[in-house]
């Protein structure tokens, strides 16, 4: 997928429409603005401490799989 040859072969607006969707999955997943609001609603039911991890594990998960599908 990275040879010159593939994408060459496909349209630049596909590449960037994946590469929008997949931003924006990372986004919404790992609730960063402007997505933040909805966190609080969603963990109503856990405690605090369980609510700090899981979100911070989601944020560290969210910009791991952004710096890997982004690689330099």
């Amino acid at each position: 997928m990275n040879s010159p040859e593939v994408t060459a072969q496909i349209p630049s607006g596909h590449l960037t429409l994946a590469a929008l969707l997949i931003f924006g999955g990372i986004v919404g997943k790992s609730a960063q603005f402007p997505l933040m609001t909805w966190l609080p609603d969603a963990m109503e039911g856990p405690t605090p401490v369980s609510a700090l991890l899981h979100s911070a594990t989601m944020v560290a998960a969210g910009s791991t799989s952004s710096f890997a599908s982004f690689p330099s």
